[in-house]
């Protein structure tokens, strides 16, 4: 699972803009202010855009695999102890063991066949609380796409 490619391209090409934009404005002399402002955004963008190219969760039969950054964590489907929803940021479902936590957006593709996956895996009681966050995601999309 991972954002959808347009969100990928997206931003890719924001950040394509910006980096140009600044580049013109450094050696245009007119407002040098104005092109490290810019310039510092475009840092900003530039990590976030790196940050969205590089995380994924992998979901197979027995765990998950968080990539972020340049980091892995691993987390069994039998070690899991607690499924909780966050609304922060959009919504997101964590996972938790008894040591870490994976945190994994609901603006995700595939995240509604991952809460799926886990139902099946773990009982729908115990993941009532992914159930709701991906309803209520569900939800926010069909009322974007009426409005």
């Amino acid at each position: 699972m991972r954002q959808s490619w347009f969100i990928r391209f997206v931003m890719v090409i924001l950040l394509v803009v910006f980096a140009i934009g600044t580049t013109i404005l450094f050696y245009a002399d007119q407002d040098l202010e104005l092109a490290a402002f810019i310039g510092l955004l475009t840092i900003c963008l530039a990590l976030w855009v790196v940050s969205l190219l590089c995380s994924k969760f992998v979901v197979s039969e027995q765990e998950i695999v968080s990539y972020k950054w340049f980091r892995k964590k691993r987390l069994k489907l039998s070690d899991i102890k607690a499924i909780q929803h966050s609304a922060l940021w959009g919504g997101s479902i964590i996972l938790r063991d008894s040591r870490k936590a994976i945190t994994i957006p609901t603006e995700y593709a595939g995240s509604a066949e991952f809460v799926k996956h886990l139902v099946d895996k773990l009982g729908s009681e115990f993941c009532s609380s992914a159930t709701y966050g991906i309803r209520i995601r569900e939800k926010e999309m069909i009322s974007k796409q009426k409005g």
